[in-house]
């Protein structure tokens, strides 16, 4: 179980990371979309495109690596840990990069997806060797963020 959660903790780390150069990609994507014709070769759009494909990829090998270890760890794991895990895998599977109608791309959802895995990272944090379980984490931790002011935001990260 110690391999598990560490293993856990460092993929989620990985899936954080992987979808904020996801995001970075959409943001250079979406700069050659106001460029004119004479401004953009073609292969400049085509190149940025090819990038966040790319990204979007290396997410779904991360999060297929997180289910192989969930598979392995399934008997020593909590079954509360277990589902958690993987409720957000299933959430950031169904979620992928969307272009809107002016022609520029969106991740749906990128706050909610990054709040959910932060918050798995610190409950993988809290995993304990000596008593070999995960600490209930006694912060509410919705409620620490700018995402207070939308409530409704905060409702779908609980879930």
């Amino acid at each position: 179980m110690d391999y598990a959660a560490k293993q856990l903790k460092q993929l989620f780390q990985l899936t954080l990371f992987t979808m904020s150069v996801t995001k970075r990609s959409i943001a250079h994507y979406n700069l050659t979309v106001g460029l004119t014709d004479d401004e953009k070769p073609l292969w400049m759009r085509s190149v940025t495109l090819s990038e966040l494909r790319r990204d979007e990829s290396k997410l779904g090998r991360v999060l297929q690596s997180v289910r192989s270890i969930l598979t392995a760890a399934n008997d020593v794991l909590d079954p509360d840990m277990v589902n958690r895990v993987d409720g957000v895998c299933n959430y950031l599977g169904e979620i992928s990069v969307e272009q809107k109608a002016d022609g520029t791309m969106e991740f749906p959802k990128y706050d909610v997806c990054r709040m959910k895995v932060s918050y798995l990272i610190e409950l993988l944090q809290t995993y304990s060797r000596e008593t070999r379980s995960f600490k209930d984490i006694v912060k509410e931790p919705y409620r620490t963020s700018p995402i207070d002011s939308e409530p409704d935001l905060a409702e779908e990260v609980k879930h």
